[in-house]
């Protein structure tokens, strides 16, 4: 569903666009899709997505991107690659899920809240530690994200 998503999206289309070829063996669109889609189906850090999660997954042979060219060095160069295009990448989401979805952006909310643990919050993976809102640098905690636009499409952080 997630790489379905990435293709109606056309990020696939704007990433071949926007990341010109040189002379690495895989295309610099499908390391932007590996990461996208681990983002979305297991959230895990970039490293453990080159040594382990991609390997378990069935996108070698859906993307016919051999598990052994995804590694942490292409993945760390593909970000450095994808950043100096942030804002066109934002622009297209916000156009395209325009289209797709008949989003009204006139009105857009936007909030953010956070929860600490008390204890080490072994059972919680997504307790981290990090700048505290509420005060309490000494916990784990969780940040808590909502945007919601006109006709109440909802985007859960």
């Amino acid at each position: 569903m997630g790489l379905t998503l990435w293709r109606a999206l056309q990020l696939d289309e704007l990433c071949e666009e926007l990341l010109l070829p040189g002379r690495e063996a895989v295309p610099w669109a499908a390391m932007v899709a590996v990461q996208v889609l681990a983002r979305l189906c297991e959230p895990s850090s970039d490293l453990d997505i080159a040594e382990d999660w991609y390997r378990g997954t069935a996108l070698e042979d859906i993307l016919g991107l051999p598990a052994e060219h995804v590694n942490d060095d292409r993945v760390y160069r593909m970000l450095d690659r994808l950043l100096p295009h942030k804002v066109k990448i934002e622009q297209h989401l916000v156009e395209r899920l325009g289209e797709l979805f008949a989003l009204d952006y006139e009105l857009l909310l936007y909030d953010v809240t956070s929860t600490y643990f008390e204890g080490q919050a072994l059972g919680n993976p997504q307790a981290r530690r990090g700048h505290s809102r509420d005060h309490r640098p000494d916990c784990k905690q969780v940040c808590i994200a909502l945007g919601e636009c006109q006709g109440s499409c909802r985007v859960e952080v």
